[in-house]
C-alpha cells in the first residue's frame, strides 16, 4: 500500500503544483512547499527522533541540497509543461532505483518487480497515446 499511496500523493502534488504555478510565483511555491513539508515532517518525525552522527549530518545535508535542487527543477518544469507531459521522465526512476539497488545493495529486481515495472511503463505509454 505504501508505494500506491506514494504514487497517488506524487500525482496529486504534480497536478496541484502545475495548477498553483499558473497563479503564484516560483518563490511562493517554494515557500509553501518548504513550510508545509517542514511542519509535516516535524509532526510525524519528532516522536521518533534520533540524533544523527557527524557522518549522518553530512549525508542529510547532501540529501537536503539535492532535494531542494530537484524541487526547483520540478517546479520550473511544471510551470512550462503539464504533469502528464512530464510523467514519462519519471519512468527513469525505475532505472535509477534498479541501478542503485544493484550497485549499493547488491540486489537484483525479482520477477514480480520486473513485471510491475513493465505494467507501469505500458500503462503510461497507453495513457500518452490516448492523450495524443
Amino acid at each position: 500500500m505504501i508505494p500506491l499511496i506514494s504514487a497517488l500523493g506524487f500525482a496529486f502534488f504534480s497536478v496541484l503544483t502545475r495548477r498553483i504555478s499558473q497563479d503564484d510565483s516560483f518563490a511562493t511555491n517554494m515557500l509553501y512547499m518548504g513550510v508545509i513539508g517542514a511542519v509535516a515532517v516535524t509532526v510525524l518525525g519528532l516522536p521518533l527522533w534520533v540524533t544523527p552522527t557527524a557522518t549522518e549530518w553530512v549525508l542529510l545535508g547532501i540529501l537536503s541540497m539535492t532535494g531542494v535542487v530537484a524541487q526547483l527543477l520540478l517546479l520550473q518544469a511544471l510551470r512550462y509543461a503539464t504533469a502528464s507531459t512530464l510523467q514519462p521522465f519519471n519512468y527513469s526512476l525505475l532505472l535509477f532505483a534498479t541501478m542503485i539497488g544493484l550497485l549499493v545493495f547488491g540486489e537484483l529486481p525479482d520477477n514480480w518487480t520486473i513485471i510491475g515495472a513493465c505494467l507501469v511503463i505500458a500503462g503510461g505509454l497507453y495513457a500518452a497515446k490516448v492523450k495524443s
